[in-house]
């Protein structure tokens, strides 16, 4: 992503440079460019989720998912990244920081992992850039998602899979996300699969109706794929201990 973004916002001519460095327990890769830069008050908004660049006063293409993805994964390996540039026209470079693992003779016993290898995630959403980008983010965290467009195409997928994780839009053309879930819960295995609700509306009304309707949990859109990853790794480990 930081590759990317870097040959995306820098003019032809310009240049790419990508270096590794080894600090104190800690290893470096910088991406630096030689493009448009960025001003001082861009910088603290740019890990945020749905933040965009410009070139040339025209916005980015994309949700603006991918940085906010690079933070979130950097920071589940223990590490941290920021982005620095010396103003617009000037390039820019961005630092990914991460904790060297410990010799041999060093390493902790080694304590049971969360990872989410092999869960099943049914993703249901109609827009077909966010639905690409959460299936994008929630695989580069280990998920198995398959991913449906309308809630029928949904269905359709159920009479072939058993999800472990049901992540669905409620705004959905036709059966909309309540109706989809009263119809997967009545499929045998899926009485009980946690289902997340996604939804613009985040009144306690709306979160009333989706519990409701059988929903787990709730998210208001944009939906943070940190909280979301936090969220399921939570019922993970409820369901491991039951």
């Amino acid at each position: 992503n930081l590759l990317t973004n870097a040959i995306k916002f820098t003019p032809p001519g310009g240049e790419v440079r990508v270096r590794v460095e080894r600090g104190d327990h800690v290893g470096r890769v910088i991406v630096e460019d030689t493009g448009i830069g960025m001003d001082a008050a861009q910088i603290p908004q740019l890990f945020g989720m749905f933040q965009q660049g410009e070139i040339a006063g025209r916005r980015a293409r994309g949700l603006g998912i991918g940085l906010a993805l690079v933070k979130h994964l950097t920071e589940l390996h223990g590490g941290r990244v920021w982005a620095e540039s010396e103003g617009v026209g000037k390039g820019s470079r961005f630092t990914v920081e991460l904790p060297l693992a410990p010799a041999a003779t060093e390493r902790p016993a080694e304590k049971e992992t969360r990872e989410p290898m092999g869960v099943r995630i049914l993703l249901v959403e109609d827009n077909a850039d966010a639905r690409e980008l959460l299936q994008d983010g929630l695989e580069l965290l280990g998920y198995a998602v398959e991913s449906a467009g309308s809630g029928e195409e949904a269905l359709a997928l159920l009479s072939r899979m058993r999800p472990d994780i049901i992540v669905a839009d409620i705004g959905l053309p036709g059966v909309d996300g309540y109706e989809f879930l009263r119809q997967a819960r009545r499929i045998p295995g899926l009485a009980n699969v946690p289902a997340f609700a996604a939804t613009g509306y985040g009144r306690p009304e709306d979160v009333a109706r989706a519990h409701e309707a059988g929903f787990t949990d709730h998210f208001v859109k944009p939906v943070d794929i940190g909280d979301l990853d936090e969220r399921i790794r939570g019922y993970l480990e409820m369901k491991q201990r039951e």
